[in-house]
This record gives structure tokens, sequence and C-alpha cells, in this order.
């Protein structure tokens, strides 16, 4: 008597709800939600009744896509490549597994805070260092640091006072005064996150700031994620190296620190420092939040410099392009620039988020190994290329008829097909 062939064992897991069913397969996450996909929901629900249910899942997982909303408005597609991978509506890069847990949670619990999200990853998307893209999120996680509206990211940084002046400890050369936008070429910063000390500006979290800095002046810096050139490995060294920073600020830290990835405002950031008075506040808000303005344009796209328009213009042209009002006074026009500069920022973001996908480029030969049944082979070309190949000739097929239907199929589709 022959030994029955063992089947594989299961790695895919499904967790069930009454509005929502969730699958993790190989740190992929899929989740399906009753109200946006029925058809789906219903589908996978009988599916987990049957006892060859969570196998069939399994060999289609990639059929399961997850949309993102902001609003009811479909802005960004998750779409997946078939080794699960996921990338943005035009972006380059695949999104790291902790944004994607991330916007994921945030989803229709917080569309403010998931377009910040957004932002962080579109500009991280823009860093030209894969360790940085792959590792900063898990950092900012691990070491409590927030992100900020526009998505930027708040860390600190040890100082010293010479004369009128903040200057860096280690050289007392750099100027570091509140508003200062630091900066340093970008091939000069060491780039390899497991050297630990080296060349590159550097700002860590607030706790490991105090365990070398506790005795001198602590100031609060913004980062944009584009500018991170390394993060360290091991996060017990948890310093990041960056070729460019602006000093916002003096810190007020506090022994509950914010929750790693929450968002906050930049304006909020400013008006709770302890240190500076009114008239500095004011002064660094605007340096800060020009400065903010300018590196957004740059990632985002051009906006109208609002400034050099009257108050009225300004309020008419958001209500002509943008169809949405601002109720300031005339006479508050920095008010006015502003809610214009957040207005035009966020329609841009979510204006190139709306873009058509680009092509997922294949890296290998896609694959793809011929089920053993015929029901399996029907699922399978049907789930993955809607394809029905269960008749021939207006007849009901045999096992052999429908496995060379398969196989044709699938290499149409530009598949191979392993037996």
């Amino acid at each position: 008597m022959k030994n029955k062939k063992r089947l594989p064992r299961l790695r895919i897991k499904a967790t069930v709800t009454r509005e929502t069913i969730t699958l993790v397969l190989d740190k992929r996450i899929v989740v399906v939600k009753k109200n946006k996909y029925p058809d789906q929901f219903n589908e996978l629900h009988q599916l987990l009744k049957k006892k060859s249910g969570p196998r069939e899942i399994e060999n289609n997982f990639d059929h399961y896509l997850t949309l993102v909303k902001i609003d009811g408005q479909e802005i960004v597609q998750i779409t997946s490549d078939y080794t699960g991978r996921v990338k943005l509506r035009n972006t380059s890069n695949y999104v790291p597994a902790d944004v994607l847990k991330k916007l994921m949670e945030l989803e229709s619990v917080d569309n403010e805070s998931m377009l910040s999200i957004l932002k962080f990853w579109y500009k991280l998307d823009r860093n030209p260092s894969a360790s940085s893209r792959q590792q900063l999120f898990r950092f900012i996680i691990m070491n409590n640091i927030p992100i900020t509206e526009e998505g930027d990211i708040v860390m600190e940084k040890g100082v010293k006072r010479a004369g009128s002046l903040l200057v860096d400890i280690h050289t007392s050369k750099i100027d570091n005064s509140i508003g200062r936008v630091v900066s340093m070429n970008r091939d000069e910063v060491q780039d390899n996150p497991k050297q630990t000390c080296s060349s590159g500006l550097h700002c860590a979290p607030p706790d490991y700031v105090r365990q070398w800095y506790n005795n001198d002046i602590i100031v609060k810096v913004l980062v944009n994620p584009v500018n991170v050139v390394s993060v360290p490995v091991d996060y017990e060294s948890r310093k990041v190296r960056v070729c460019q920073y602006q000093v916002i600020g003096y810190s007020n830290y506090s022994t509950a620190p914010i929750k790693g990835g929450s968002v906050v405002k930049l304006s909020d950031l400013i008006e709770s420092d302890e240190v500076m008075s009114k008239t500095e506040k004011k002064s660094t808000k605007r340096v800060v939040e020009d400065n903010v303005t300018q590196s957004d344009n740059t990632l985002i796209g051009n906006i109208p410099d609002f400034s050099l328009m009257k108050a009225a213009e300004i309020v008419s042209y958001v209500k002509e392009h943008y169809n949405q009002e601002i109720t300031l006074t005339l006479k508050n026009k920095r008010g006015i620039v502003k809610r214009a500069t957040t207005i035009a920022q966020t329609v841009q973001v979510e204006k190139h988020f709306e873009e058509k996908a680009p092509e997922i480029v294949v890296e290998r030969e896609k694959t793809i190994t011929l089920p053993g049944t015929i029901s399996e082979m029907i699922r399978v070309a049907k789930s993955r290329l809607n394809e029905y190949i269960h008749r021939v000739d207006g007849k009901k097929a045999n096992k052999i008829q429908v496995v060379s239907e398969f196989i044709r199929v699938f290499t149409q589709a530009n598949y191979k097909v392993k037996k």
C-alpha cells in the first residue's frame, strides 16, 4: 500500500470577525472588510468553512488586495506583485511592512494622520538610501519619535552656548541657533548603518540625548525623511546621521514620551516652547514654516507663492482652484497664506496619489505550480486570471483537457507552469 503524499504545512493564518477577515501569510497582511468588499468577504467566509479552504486561500493569496481610502475617495491603491510586496501609486519603491501596517491601522480611523504618514512615505520614497527607506519608520516606532503633519520627523540634539549663538558641542563651529538650517553634502555623510561613530550631522530621540548631554542645552530639530542618510541597525546606538536638519526650539522633554509614529502639529511644538519669548516663537514659526514649504514644494511639486498675492486674491484663488473656503479675516494675510499653502499642499499630495499607478517591475520570472485537482485548477485560473477553463467545446472537460487549458492560459500570461 502506497503512502499518501503529505501536503506542505499551512503557513496562512486567518482571523474572522463579523465585519472583517484578516489574512496573514509570510508577514504579508490583507484585510477584507465586509462593508467594502462584500463579495470577497463572503467568498473567504465560505472557503474558511471548508476543510480545503485555507489551502485554496493560501494558493490564491495575491488575489486579495487592500484599498486604502481617505474621505471616501480612493486616493491610494495598494498593488501587489506575485511575491506579495506592495507599492503606492506613482512611487518608486515598495512600501516597508511597518509603514504599510501603520496606514492600515489609520484607515477609516484617522484620515488626517494617514495623510501625514502618506506624506512621510512620499518623502522617504525619494531617499536614495535603501537601508534608510527600510529602517527609518521602524526606528521611529522603537524610539517614540513623532511625525509632523507635513511628514517630517522631530528629534533632538545637544548643543552649547557660544556668545549669542548655539553651537555644536564637538567642534563649536556649527551654528545651531533656533530657526537655523544646518546642512552638509550628502556624500560626506557616512552611509553605513553598522558604523556607529562617523562623519555626518547627528540627532537622536530624547532619552538617548539625555544620556550624553544632560548638562548641556538640548534643542528640537526637524528632519525631512529624504535627508536621513543612515539609521543604526542596533537601536542601542540610536543616533541617526542626516545631511540636513532645522533647529525649531528648545526641548520640553516629558517622562511620558509621545508614542512613536504619532502625528503632531509643527506649530504646537513651537508654541509649547517654555524658553522662547512670544516674539521669538513668532519669528521661529515663520522661518520654520517657510523652510518646510520650500522643501515640500521640491518633493511634492510647486504650488503658488501666496505671499506675493493680496489676501482677497488668495481667498478667491483657493475657492476657484481647490473649491475650499478660507474664512479668516482679510486683515490676517499671514494666516490666509498659511491656510492656503496647507490646502494646496494637501490637494497636491492627493492628486499625486490619484495618478495612474506605474507598472510593477517583475524582477524574476513568474512561476506557478500546477494544482493537483480539477477544482483547484479551475479556482486558481479564475482567481488569478479571471479565466474559465472548466469547459472545452461546450462540454465538461476531463482532467487532461483542464491541465492543457491551465497551462495555455498561464503561459499566455507570462507564467512558467511547474508540474
